[in-house]
């Protein structure tokens, strides 16, 4: 399935300041999802809104199927596999120093 214009026209809905997860919502059922998901982590503060939660995603039914994420840092939809999008976002961050 081409997400390309499903991207583009939710994004379009998430700039003109609709409610993101109301735009997850039917985003999972134009794309045959099975819900929308977060993704946490507990070093990654967002806001008080948010918390803990780094992104928004369709379920689809494979970590590395594409698919649409909403980054809650970035304020931005992106099509790819959930699994790849974390791995870039963890590979983003600082090395946490190890205790001796």
């Amino acid at each position: 399935m081409d997400l390309i214009p499903i991207l583009n026209k939710y994004n379009d809905l998430l700039k003109s300041g609709d409610d993101i997860e109301e735009i997850m919502k039917l985003i999972n059922e134009e794309i045959g999802g099975y819900g929308v998901e977060c993704i946490t982590d507990e070093d990654a503060w967002v806001s008080h809104y948010w918390m803990y939660i780094i992104a928004l995603y369709v379920n689809i039914g494979n970590t590395y199927d594409e698919t649409i994420v909403y980054s809650t840092e970035d304020n931005e939809l992106t099509n790819e596999s959930w699994g790849g999008w974390y791995e870039d976002w963890e590979s983003k961050r600082p090395e946490e120093e190890e205790e001796e």
